[in-house]
């Protein structure tokens, strides 16, 4: 037990994987097989069904398969009470610092979960766009007694997710004199198009997109007389882009006709180009014929 406090969820759960049986949940209709770590050798033997989809710990299951709640299979005598917590430590949305809940059942008499008490209703995994793959942990506890969850509570069919914020930290330390953890998994699960539902339809919210912000490129300072370099592409290092496009939208408007279908350069380096042209001139004059670098625009086929 002291190690469950000291080292945290993660930690027990890496250092226990190769040494306690299975719990298998299951999803809509792909089986999720979890590995609930038992810390003490209560009888819970892996139950073996064909065409599943097992997990163990970070497999991966798509956002799209989690829709209905999952059904947890074990074998314990129905004298016994277990808890079983589903949470999500890495995307709560309203307040970062707690896991979001997503699944709490109270007093289940043995392996019956449907006789359990509902302290929180199953909430499908909504992986925002952008944050990449997210943890969505199981947690089984074994009950001294049967307790009373009222302090947990949420109301029927809860959407709020600043209500369904959670510690299971803190949930533990106020009920570990009744609670001992008994088995713990976790699978993973990244954005796909139907989280863009989930969002509009059941949580009733704007969909949050995540992106990365780049810093812009670094140049070095400026110089008055670049040494050994064209003096054109230099400059365009410390244009703005914008300035750039612009320029090359002006030179493909020279030579648009809306009379004539778009067709581009047959041989494109077959006219000759000024003998006494600068270099510079010339290589841009180049770029601009073969659509290189930012010319490239120039050369689009047209529909």
């Amino acid at each position: 037990m002291v190690k469950w406090k000291r080292n945290g969820l993660q930690s027990l759960c890496m250092n226990m994987s190769t040494k306690y049986p299975l719990i298998m949940v299951y999803i809509e209709t792909c089986l999720m097989v979890h590995t609930f770590i038992l810390l003490y050798q209560w009888k819970c033997h892996l139950i073996t069904i064909r065409n599943l989809s097992p997990v163990y710990y970070g497999n991966i299951i798509p956002a799209a398969e989690t829709s209905v709640k999952p059904a947890v299979l074990y074998e314990q005598n129905e004298d016994s009470l277990w808890t079983l917590v589903m949470t999500c430590p890495d995307g709560n949305l309203a307040d970062s610092s707690k896991e979001l809940l997503h699944w709490f059942v109270g007093n289940i008499p043995g392996s019956s979960i449907e006789k359990g008490e509902a302290v929180c209703d199953y909430l499908q995994p909504f992986p925002p766009k952008g944050v990449g793959f997210l943890r969505y942990v199981f947690v089984l506890y074994k009950q001294k007694q049967a307790l009373d969850f009222k302090k947990w509570q949420r109301p029927a069919g809860c959407l709020s997710l600043r209500e369904r914020s959670f510690s299971t930290l803190d949930f533990y330390h106020e009920n570990e004199d009744n609670l001992t953890p008994a088995g713990l998994s976790f699978f993973q699960s990244q954005w796909d198009k139907s989280v863009t539902s989930v969002f509009h339809h059941i949580l009733d919210m704007k969909e949050p997109v995540f992106e990365f912000i780049h810093p812009p490129a670094y140049h070095p300072a400026q110089l008055d007389f670049p040494h050994r370099q064209p003096f054109n592409l230099y400059l365009d290092t410390y244009k703005d882009i914008k300035e750039i496009q612009e320029e090359v939208l002006k030179e493909k408007l020279k030579h648009v006709d809306i009379s004539k279908p778009h067709s581009p350069l047959e041989y494109p380096s077959a006219d000759p180009i000024p003998l006494k042209a600068p270099s510079w001139l010339k290589f841009k004059m180049m770029s601009m014929r073969n659509g290189k670098k930012q010319w490239s625009d120039l050369h689009e086929d047209k529909d």
